[in-house]
């Protein structure tokens, strides 16, 4: 069974546990979403991000020919 347990909870486990602390350094990533803008890259080096798809599929590919 999973439950969940709010920032002041993780901060109490954090006095005691190490790794939980360093959870609670980190929570903030998973607060809010993550919004990348590429466009100040992409007009000064002329380069485009690979599209999610493509780049998950080369992902695939790749760990395919290296597990065999």
């Amino acid at each position: 069974r999973h439950t969940r347990i709010g920032p002041w909870m993780l901060r109490l486990v954090g006095l005691a546990r190490r790794d939980v602390r360093e959870m609670v350094e980190l929570s903030y990533e998973f607060e809010r979403d993550f919004v990348v803008d590429s466009s100040s890259f992409e007009s000064h080096f002329g380069v485009r991000p690979t599209p999610l798809a493509e780049a998950l599929a080369r992902t695939v590919a790749w760990f395919r020919e290296e597990a065999s």
